[in-house]
């Protein structure tokens, strides 16, 4: 439940086990200190590019990976546009992307990743 509300509010959750506390934490916060992007939003130069999920985007700190799957009709290049705000400045970052249209063996975990995105809760 700690973990979901920090996702739903745009934050970072760490959990601690049986780790060494002071490592953990200090860890933690020169990970949190400087976000690379809060409040992101992802958008593509191509309409058919749908069921984006997470929604909303995660904010992304230092050392995380922000994995965003969703759903295409035409295969090819298309650029994905992340925006939000860091240190209280907009910041943008764009990442061009080519979209398979050929099946992959090494690449069949995609839509796994997808289903579990799309009903985390299942």
């Amino acid at each position: 439940m700690l973990n979901q509300l920090a996702v739903q509010n745009n934050g970072v959750s760490q959990f601690l086990a049986t780790a060494n506390f002071s490592q953990v934490m200090g860890d933690f916060y020169t990970q949190i200190q400087d976000p690379v992007l809060l409040a992101p939003v992802a958008t593509f130069d191509r309409p058919d590019i749908q069921n984006i999920h997470p929604l909303p985007l995660m904010g992304l700190f230092a050392g995380q990976q922000l994995a965003i799957v969703g759903r295409y009709d035409e295969p090819g290049p298309v650029n994905l546009h992340l925006e939000g705000s860091a240190s209280g400045q907009v910041v943008s970052f764009d990442y061009p992307i080519d979209l398979t249209g050929e099946f992959d063996e090494d690449r069949t975990f995609i839509p796994k990743v997808w289903a579990q995105k799309a009903m985390p809760h299942c």
